[in-house]
């Protein structure tokens, strides 16, 4: 498989607490590649530092044979976020929050926003303002929000966080329709939802 992502020789501080050290790894073009670790140590992190949210660390990261520090804001259209907590306009409705991040990232996956509001079941909450929706609710849009996007790299950070049973279902199932369509993932979770997505091969790291 063609590599997409290249991390070589990784390092993270904060003052003299060391996060991680001397981390290599690869991340294949189309694969479901996971995230494991316990709690504090350095999953965020690390995958704010691949999609360019913090850019104080020592190594390399090669996007598409290109280090991503060489890449302007236009990286982000190319390699996309999703922190763990929802993170939306309260004053606005869930609605109008799709339309502005839609337009703010000129998403190019707009002709697939009837089927994400219907995978996720939200059609009846998006007049809704987002302070009056359940965490659930919220992490439903902000994955509707990423996927309308439609970026090759997508970072999800505990993706299934708020869900239910028949969220998890959803997401699992949009995530390969996206996957077989040629997206890439990162995904962190350490629980055993993410098995049901039987990535291809054991791409994976433990940090």
């Amino acid at each position: 498989m063609k590599v997409l992502l290249k991390i070589a020789s990784l390092e993270k501080k904060y003052n003299e607490n060391v996060v991680f050290t001397s981390l290599s790894f690869d991340i294949p073009e189309k694969s479901i590649f996971w995230i494991k670790g316990i709690n504090g140590s350095g999953k965020s992190t690390l995958m704010k530092i691949l999609s360019s949210q913090i850019e104080d660390y020592q190594g390399d990261i090669w996007y598409s044979e290109k280090n991503i520090k060489k890449f302007d804001y236009k990286i982000y259209n190319e390699i996309f976020y999703l922190p763990t907590s929802p993170n939306l306009y309260d004053s606005l409705s869930a609605r109008e929050n799709i339309d502005f991040f839609s337009k703010i990232f000129l998403s190019k996956g707009l002709n697939n926003r009837a089927h994400l509001i219907d995978a996720f079941q939200v059609e009846k909450h998006l007049n809704k303002r987002t302070n009056e929706l359940s965490d659930g609710i919220k992490k439903k849009i902000s994955l509707i929000i990423s996927f309308l996007i439609n970026p090759k790299v997508l970072i999800f950070d505990e993706p299934y966080n708020y869900l239910d049973a028949s969220s998890v279902e959803s997401l699992n199932r949009v995530i390969k329709e996206y996957n077989d369509s040629g997206a890439t993932f990162v995904i962190s979770d350490n629980s055993s939802l993410i098995s049901k997505l039987k990535p291809n091969g054991s791409l994976g790291l433990e940090v």
